[in-house]
């Protein structure tokens, strides 16, 4: 909703789901994580309405296990950044609202998009398919070939 999401990874086994925010996270505000089958669905916030005014920046991080195989990637935020120096996935989708997307990928499959603000995007091996959009910002792609 707020803030930069971040992809890495890590040399140890499991998925790793972090937050980090300047002030205090009340509890209703943490990000929720659920594993249904087999996709892992992060949430920026509990569900429901609030009106108490909090509106924090939050930072979240994923760790993934080097070498691990993704089939589907699907990651987008309202009002933040994705930062994601490298990810590999069969297909990927990336999209914000407002802010930026900087991210070096490997995948078949690669679409790309924001409303407003600025795309970075790399492409370190082909790709068959790859759709690159942007409303307002530019959109700065790195691409050797794709079919």
């Amino acid at each position: 909703v707020n803030g930069k999401v971040k992809v890495v990874y890590h040399e140890g086994s499991g998925i790793e789901v972090s937050e980090w925010c300047e002030k205090p996270i009340p509890e209703d505000r943490q990000l929720r994580w659920l594993v249904d089958g087999d996709t892992l669905r992060v949430q920026y916030e509990k569900a429901g309405i609030r009106l108490d005014g909090w509106n924090q920046a939050k930072e979240l991080t994923l760790s993934l296990p080097r070498g691990i195989e993704l089939e589907t990637v699907s990651i987008s935020a309202t009002s933040g950044a994705l930062d994601i120096p490298e990810l590999r996935a069969r297909s990927l989708s990336l999209g914000v609202t407002s802010g930026g997307i900087d991210a070096s990928v490997q995948a078949d499959t690669v679409s790309v998009g924001a409303t407003s603000g600025d795309i970075r995007l790399k492409m370190t091996e082909q790709a068959q398919t790859v759709s690159v959009g942007v409303t307002s910002g530019s959109i700065f792609l790195d691409a050797q070939r794709a079919e």
